[in-house]
């Protein structure tokens, strides 16, 4: 995870911070370059009123990227079924997308309920 898609993250989801190795919090976004260096290696962030790990961090930075809303269970469970159902399709060399096409519709009607 670095700078850039935490930035990205704040835009869409509200503030975030992280605390540094001394304890101090750091708002993002910040133009300070040392801020950026230390929110790249830190392991600590609060965002939507919770202190998360960066592992956490990083799940929920990465379900933004794939277009889900953070934190939301339902969003990832989708996600990994679609994945499942293209993997399905590929193996038995489905063209019509038998497996996959539902899959996608039921995924892309959830995240429309996020808007």
């Amino acid at each position: 995870m670095d700078y850039g898609q935490l930035v990205r993250f704040v835009r869409q989801h509200g503030k975030v911070s992280f605390v540094d190795t001394k304890g101090k919090e750091h708002l993002l976004p910040s133009g300070n370059v040392d801020s950026q260096r230390l929110a790249e290696e830190a392991d600590r962030f609060l965002w939507d009123g919770m202190v998360r790990s960066r592992a956490e961090m990083e799940s929920l930075v990465a379900q933004s990227e794939r277009g889900e809303h953070p934190g939301c269970k339902e969003c990832d469970q989708l996600h990994n079924e679609l994945i499942v159902a293209r993997d399905r399709d590929r193996r038995e060399q489905n063209l019509e997308m038998r497996h996959e096409g539902p899959a996608l519709r039921i995924f892309q009607e959830h995240r429309l309920k996020h808007q």
